[in-house]
Parts: structure tokens; C-alpha cells; sequence
């Protein structure tokens, strides 16, 4: 089927925009669409702002810059400039917007880079926009993935002529995708070199011998060239840290994942898996109808014939899929200071998997079906979804709201009771606008964000206790000097989660050294007694 012979091209721009209306709905029903690490990274992304911008010894007394090059500055520095002339729940929703946008519109222009005349299936990215690393709140991943398919489609659309202008554009490419992830980083650098042996195989074929290695010599060099700091950075990044507790999935889980398409699974396995499962069992059926017309091929042609038709029908990227897939099933799913491994390679092998099926020969109603398969599941997927962000939203403003009562320069102490694991960095919604110190701030423990503890960080104390007579756990330095008593404590749980034995013996101690000044249906804010 050609371009245009089919009404469906004439209009897929209006599809493109409709399923795209679709996927930004959660964003524009609710003030926050929230994310486990996104408050996090918001609250984060003001403090880069304010040690910036603030000549102030109180922050700096707690929080410093990381100076390494790491891997995680591209998310949190777009927050930064963004939350400089935006309110933070603003920006939050700008750069959630983006990436729900742009995911989409580079991998439809990577598909289309290679297969102009028949590139519809592209719709099938849709239902992995919201996937389950997004509402982990993965940020610089999730760029990661666009920027991914910007080289991809850019080095396809150029033909990597070797002009100052190219080799400047892949540089600044290949340089911001190490400062996204150094994971998707070094997948872009396989999959660039896929396209490069697809180029080799085709060139051989066409034209004397000795060129094409020559010109395969000449776009190494530039890979090699355009990447080479990305390629320093992440070598001195990864051989930095050391390796402290690998942990696996079975094989029989990940082979399970794959069927439920665990990537894309967020809150409920038992409801999402009805429409994840109708995703799978599509792109099962585009498979077989795509290996049937294989098999029709491969029996008219020689050995030599073959090879050279995995490079013109592209299905090398078939076997750069089958790469992901054996990465999915050996390696670590964490190695004791980074997870989630597999699932991003899942992620991964999907999308790229998605694309070589993009590139296959289908009958015309095979691909209007697919597209309407997709169109449902998609938006039953998000009618769900919005659901859900109905409910974190309101917790979100909750909290976010009781940072009035918290004047500038104090410390808080977030505890949080709540069952929920999505609540987990939602006491950072408290800094997304003030110059505070949220006690709770998994990114400063990691060494892999911009931001890090202060090395002299004091003792912080509840009152004159501390944290060894206590049942829960806050960052502190009990063996400096400089003593500082929190200033505020702010609890999260609703009536039956502050029922156990720990929340009851925690709230008894504090009311001895501070007293209740604001209580919503899920939280309670404590201020010092000295400082009242």
C-alpha cells in the first residue's frame, strides 16, 4: 500500500492530533499530574534555582551542587530555567507536556525517515507514552527516549554527510542524551551503528567495492567523533561506582511481562492488563502476518538476495530488537544504587520492536484495524489513568497548600504514614516554590543528581530528641557540631494509617516538643514550641 493511494494519509496529521488531544487530558483536567519521584524532582529543580540565584548560607549549610558530570542534569536543569519565570505546578505540567507530545512526534518522524511510503503503525507509540517509568517520574529517561529517536530520524534524514554543521548538530545531540541517561545513551549508539551496517549492506550491493567500506570507515569516525565525550563521560560515570547488590527477575516473570506488556502497567495489574493484553495480541497477529509475507520472499530468493533484503526491508532492526530482548532477559534488574533496569529495557524493546513492525508490508485493513485496536485501548487506558490522577491531584494541592504555613529558611521534616506507594516524595510538593529544607530528599542521598548533602550537614533533631529515640528515620549528622532543631514536622496519613503503633508513639513524642498549627483530611503540620 502506497502513501497515496489511502485516504487514512490524507488525514493522518488529524488523527496524530486527536490521539494527541487524548494523551494531554490528565494534564489539562487537574492542577499536578504526579509522579512518584516528580515532586522530587520539582522541589530539586527550585533548589538548583535558588542556590543559583540566592547568596544564602542557610541552604548551603545543607544542600551543594554535585560538580561530577552526571547523567541527570538535562530534566532538572529545563525545571530550573522553567520554575525561574513560572510557577513550579506550571512548569511541572510544561515539561510533562513536551514529552507527551514529542515522544509521539519523533518516533512517528523515525519511522518515516526510513519508510516514507507506509509508516501508519507509528500509531502503536501511543499506549506507551504513559508508561510505567513515566509515572515512576523518570524525567531525564523520558527525554532520553525523544532524543533517542531525534538521532535516529536526524542521521537517516542527513545520510551523515560529513558537513560542520552535521557533525556539530550529532554532538550537541549525542552530549545532552548522555546528560539525559547513560543508559538510552549507550542504546543509541547501538542502534546508529544498526543503521550503519543497513547503509554497508545496501552499498555494497550498488556500488564498487572499495567505496563502501570507505564511506562505512568515514560514518564510524564521525559516531565516534560526535559521541566521543558522552562515550569518556559514561565510561568515568559507570566505572565510578561500584556494584553492590545485583538482584534478577525470574525468566518466567519477565516472560510474563512481555505478555502483559508490563512497561505500560502503572496502578492496577488485574485492570490495565484487559487493555495491555489486547495491545499484545495485536502486535502478535501484525507479527505472523508480517513472517507469512517473509516466507513468501525468503522461498524466491538466493542467500545473497536475503541478506541484502534485511537491509532494504529493513529488518535488521528485527534483530536489534532481538538484541534488547536478550538484554531484557540476562541482565540485573539493579546493581545496589540504580533499578528498574529491565523495565526500561522492556520499554525499549517494545518501542523499537513497534518500529520494525512499522516498517513491514500490510493490507490495507490490516492497518485501519490496528489503528482503531489502538485508538481504543489508548483511550480506555487514559480514562483510567485520569482516575487516578483525580485522586493523587487533590493530595498533591493538599500539601502543596500547607507550605504557607512554612516561612522561608526553616527545616521540615516530612513523616509519611501513608500505604500508598505513590505518596512516596509527595511532601516535596511543600518545596516546589520555598526556600525550605525538606528532610525528605532521596535524590541528595544518591550522588547521580545535580543536588547532593552538604558533607558538614548538622544534627538535626525533633526538639531536644533525637533520632535513635524515635521509630522513624530522617537525614541528620549526628556527629557534627552544629546543632539544629527542626522547625516544622509535617505528617501524611489519613485517620486509620495514623492508627499503628509507630505513628501513635511518633505524634505522642513530637506533641511534647511541638504544637499542631494546621490538619487537613490527610495531613498535620507541627511548629516548634521555642519558635511560635
Amino acid at each position: 500500500m502506497r502513501k497515496q493511494n489511502s485516504l487514512l494519509y490524507k488525514y493522518e496529521l488529524v488523527l496524530f492530533a486527536a490521539f494527541l488531544l487524548i494523551n494531554l487530558l490528565p494534564i489539562a483536567l487537574f492542577k499536578f499530574l504526579p509522579t512518584l519521584d516528580g515532586p522530587s524532582h520539582l522541589h530539586n529543580a527550585n533548589l538548583i534555582k535558588n542556590l543559583f540565584l540566592q547568596d544564602s548560607d542557610f541552604l548551603h549549610k545543607f544542600y551543594e551542587l554535585n560538580t561530577e558530570f552526571i547523567p541527570n542534569w538535562s530534566g532538572h536543569f529545563m525545571l530550573a530555567i522553567l520554575c525561574s519565570v513560572l510557577p513550579a505546578w506550571i512548569a511541572d505540567k510544561v515539561i510533562i507536556a513536551a514529552y507527551l507530545v514529542l515522544l509521539p512526534v519523533s518516533f512517528r518522524w523515525f519511522v518515516k525517515s526510513i519508510n516514507p511510503e507506509n509508516y501508519l503503525l507509528y500509531f502503536l507509540i501511543f499506549p506507551f507514552c504513559y508508561s510505567f517509568t513515566f509515572f515512576l517520574g523518570f524525567y531525564n529517561f523520558s527525554f532520553a527516549l525523544i532524543l533517542l529517536f531525534v538521532i535516529l530520524a536526524y542521521w537517516n534524514k542527513t545520510q551523515i554527510k560529513p558537513t560542520w554543521v552535521n557533525i556539530l548538530t550529532f554532538f550537541l545531540l549525542f552530549t545532552t542524551l548522555y546528560f539525559s541517561h547513560v543508559f538510552v545513551f549507550l542504546i543509541a549508539i547501538m542502534a546508529v551503528g544498526i543503521i550503519i551496517l543497513k547503509q554497508l549492506v545496501i552499498e555494497i550491493n550498488s556500488i564498487e567495492i572499495k567505496k563502501p567500506f570507505r564511506l562505512f570507515l568515514l560514518r564510524i569516525s564521525i559516531v565516534v567523533l560526535t559521541s566521543g565525550a558522552g562515550i569518556i563521560l559514561s565510561a568515568k560515570f559507570l566505572l565510578s561506582r561500584t556494584a553492590t547488590d545485583y538482584t534478577f527477575i525470574s525468566k518466567i516473570e519477565l516472560l510474563k511481562w512481555i505478555r502483559d506488556i508490563r512497561p505500560t502497567i502503572v496502578f492496577n495489574f488485574g485492570h490495565e492488563s484487559v487493555y495491555t493484553h489486547i495491545i499484545f495480541y495485536l502486535i502478535v497477529a501484525l507479527t505472523a502476518f508480517a513472517v507469512v509475507y517473509k516466507i513468501k520472499e525468503i522461498t524466491k530468493t538466493t542467500f545473497r538476495e536475503l541478506l541484502i533484503s534485511l537491509a532494504i526491508k529493513n529488518d535488521l532492526w528485527f534483530i536489534f530488537s532481538f538484541l534488547l530482548l536478550l538484554l531484557y532477559f540476562f541482565m540485573p534488574d539493579s546493581n545496589g544504587y540504580s533499578g528498574y533496569f529491565t523495565v526500561r529495557m522492556g520499554l525499549l524493546l517494545f518501542l523499537f520492536y513497534i518500529a520494525w513492525l512499522s516498517f513491514q508490508h500490510y493490507k490495507k485493513w490490516v492497518i485501519y484495524f490496528s489503528i482503531g485496536i489502538v485508538f481504543i485501548a489508548n483511550t480506555c487506558l487514559n480514562y483510567y489513568y485520569i482516575k487516578q490522577v483525580r485522586q493523587l491531584n487533590k493530595l498533591a494541592i493538599e500539601i502543596n497548600n500547607q507550605s504557607k504555613f512554612i516561612e522561608d529558611y526553616k527545616v521540615v521534616l516530612p513523616i509519611n504514614f501513608s500505604a500508598n506507594w505513590m505518596h512516596g516524595h509527595f511532601s516535596n510538593y511543600l518545596g516546589i516554590d520555598k526556600s525550605i529544607i525538606i528532610l525528605e530528599n532521596y535524590e541528595c542521598g544518591t550522588g547521580y543528581f545535580p543536588v547532593k548533602w552538604n558533607n558538614n550537614f548538622p544534627n538535626t533533631t525533633i526538639g531536644i530528641l533525637s533520632k535513635s529515640e524515635f521509630c522513624i528515620d530522617w537525614k541528620t549528622n549526628s556527629a557534627s557540631l552544629t546543632h539544629h532543631p527542626i522547625d516544622y514536622i509535617f505528617i501524611i496519613g489519613n485517620t486509620e494509617e495514623l492508627n499503628n503503633p509507630c505513628a501513635k508513639e511518633t505524634v505522642q513524642r513530637i506533641l511534647s516538643e511541638y504544637q499542631l498549627i494546621s490538619q487537613t483530611k490527610n495531613t498535620q503540620q507541627f511548629i516548634l514550641k521555642q519558635i511560635n
